[in-house]
């Protein structure tokens, strides 16, 4: 059993590979289409990231917690490193989870790739997410607060986001193939997840065995990792049970998205 489901996952990384290329050129598709018939175009994909923040700061700090920070650091510093990776990481699911069903054409209609389809997805949110990076990296810089040697670990955070995110629409793609309903519940829960995981507000206040439960959730390890690199000047790998956590738990959902999509594979044309 164990040894067919890594001959699933390493035959779902050979087709991505061997299609690398023509994964970029969707990506590069899926970005332009996204945009395409707005004044400003792709600047929407900064644009509106930028009203959400204003509106959790404005709701949260100065309504909520009456505009005290976080310690030494302004409320609204401490907000974007957490919350631009879950702007990513909300769209990566939602957007690359129905990658198969939204492009069904692709399944029905010619001979293509299918497992390619939620990482050109996946992929092209990453793009954006690459930008929203460096617009955090300039209001650091800007704010003169300024960024640390710690910065320098973000490309392992960046990594881990998307590994996490490429999993893990790999698996919603393929259920979401054959049923709806997963589709529709995909969108509540990530709601429910935004305000459960520590995006708004620090698990630190947060007592056992609460904070243990809050804290396997894999989210809560990617904006806490963030907040390593800009805010809290920690070393992943000082937490180094927490990023094997991370580590085996990805290693297992990949095992099981592999086994899920293989298995739904032949039904994609059936039900789409």
């Amino acid at each position: 059993m164990l040894t067919s489901v890594v001959g699933d996952f390493l035959r779902l990384v050979r087709i991505n590979t061997d299609n690398a290329s023509r994964t970029y050129a969707m990506a590069q598709v899926a970005l332009t289409k996204r945009y395409s018939g707005s004044a400003l175009g792709a600047a929407w994909a900064l644009v509106k990231p930028l009203i959400f923040v204003f509106a959790y700061w404005f709701a949260v700090n100065i309504g909520i917690r009456g505009g005290r920070s976080m310690g030494e650091i302004p409320y609204i510093l401490w907000l974007i490193p957490g919350i631009m990776p879950w702007f990513y990481i909300s769209d990566a699911l939602t957007i690359g989870g129905s990658a198969v069903r939204s492009n069904s054409h692709f399944v029905t209609k010619m001979v293509y790739p299918v497992a390619t389809l939620p990482v050109s997805e996946v992929l092209s949110l990453y793009m954006v997410h690459l930008m929203m990076m460096c617009v955090t990296v300039a209001i650091f810089v800007i704010s003169g607060y300024g960024l640390s040697i710690y910065f320098i670990q973000l490309p392992y955070y960046l990594l881990c986001t998307a590994a996490f995110t490429v999993v893990v629409a790999t698996l919603l793609s393929a259920l979401t193939a054959v049923s709806q309903d997963v589709r529709q519940a995909v969108k509540s829960l990530m709601t429910l997840l935004f305000w459960m995981s520590p995006v708004l507000w620090s698990a630190d206040k947060l007592s056992s065995p609460l904070k243990q439960i809050v804290l396997a959730n894999p989210i809560a390890y990617l904006t806490g990792g963030y907040r390593n690199a800009f805010v809290y000047h920690r070393w992943f790998f000082q937490d180094w049970e927490y990023m094997l956590y991370f580590w085996g738990m990805l290693a297992i959902l990949a095992l099981l998205a592999s086994y899920v999509f293989t298995k739904l594979e032949g039904e994609f044309a059936d039900v789409l």
